[in-house]
């Protein structure tokens, strides 16, 4: 390929990229996005666009340039909360949020973590005593109750109401909104410093809808405030609508997006 079609193969891409990248921001004004909302959609968009054209080359069989490669990638602040404040994670899997728990629980507090994730890996992730973990299962026969029964060495249960009590009390249904906001309750009255971490938000909206998942981390918020306490979050990038992750957005103190990782 000579110098010039380079040149213009250059220009219409760039070009391309351009308009794609305006595409979405009127797509964005669209919806009615205001500023606070867009602080918390533009990030998720922009690592999302960035590794679909990545893609896009692989598939192509388009070497990205070593400089592209080995540029490094931007560093991301990890908020130091302050007693009462709540954060927003928007990330591929708990990383950046487990960071930020470990931090609280090294200065005293006692935490309290709601997960999705297999609950060992977590704890494996956390790497801290004392950290109390509830599973989020649904009710269905072949779901995350099985697993986490033959995981703790129970029988393995056709449903959850199965399952020892005292193993119960590892699991949350995800469907039941008040247990979890009464484990959370339980939880905040035992005293001392304390940090609520929820993971899995776009699965409890998968079972519960968004509304009564927002009603729910506004309680969370609440009850954080009033305790002097923490609040973190974690979301997977495009788990809800971003309208919906905005409105969560609007509920902390921080928000805070993983980088684009570079492929």
């Amino acid at each position: 390929m000579d110098e010039r079609q380079s040149r213009r193969d250059f220009a219409k891409g760039f070009l391309e990229g351009l308009e794609a990248a305006f595409e979405e921001v009127e797509k964005m004004l669209a919806r009615g996005h205001n500023n606070a909302e867009l602080r918390v959609v533009v990030p998720t968009r922009k690592a999302a666009m960035v590794r679909d054209v990545q893609r896009q080359m692989r598939e192509q069989g388009i070497d990205i340039d070593e400089k592209l490669e080995s540029r490094p990638v931007p560093a991301v602040t990890i908020p130091r909360l302050a007693p009462g404040e709540r954060a927003l994670f928007i990330e591929s899997g708990p990383s950046l949020s487990v960071e930020t728990l470990k931090r609280l629980v090294d200065s005293g507090s006692r935490a309290l973590a709601i997960v999705r994730t297999d609950p060992e890996r977590f704890k494996s992730l956390v790497g801290r005593e004392g950290v109390e973990v509830k599973w989020l299962v649904s009710d269905a026969p072949s779901s995350g109750a099985r697993q986490a029964a033959a995981m703790l060495g129970v029988s393995v249960a056709m449903d959850i109401s199965s399952i020892p009590s005292a193993v119960q009390d590892s699991f949350i249904k995800a469907a039941d909104m008040s247990g979890l906001d009464a484990t959370v309750n339980e939880f905040i009255k035992k005293g001392g410093q304390s940090v609520i971490y929820v993971e899995g938000i776009g699965y409890l909206v998968s079972v519960n809808q968004f509304p009564p998942v927002l009603k729910l981390v506004q309680r969370l918020c609440e009850k954080t405030i009033g305790a002097k306490g923490n609040l973190i979050l974690s979301l997977a990038p495009g788990s809800v609508e971003p309208k919906e992750q905005a409105l969560v957005g609007n509920e902390m103190a921080h928000v805070v997006a993983e980088a684009a990782p570079q492929k």
